[in-house]
């Protein structure tokens, strides 16, 4: 992940009357309230691409399972 100052009137030019959408609010409030998640990296060596498509596998099946029970 990379981060994004939302805070400056630069950030807005693009995405013009979402500043102060119920969506922007719940997403920001949402995001206070979680906490930092590393990011994936599968160990060096022959094994590595298979290592990064199983993660990524896992974790598309995880939120589609997030999804099954909250959507």
């Amino acid at each position: 992940a990379r981060p994004f100052d939302y805070q400056k009137d630069e950030f807005w030019k693009i995405f013009p009357n979402h500043r102060d959408s119920d969506m922007f609010k719940a997403w920001l409030g949402m995001a206070k309230r979680g906490h930092k998640i590393d990011s994936f990296k599968a160990p060096d060596g022959p094994g590595k691409k298979d290592a990064e498509i199983a993660y990524q596998k896992s974790e598309v099946e995880r939120s589609f399972d997030w999804l099954r029970a909250n959507a």
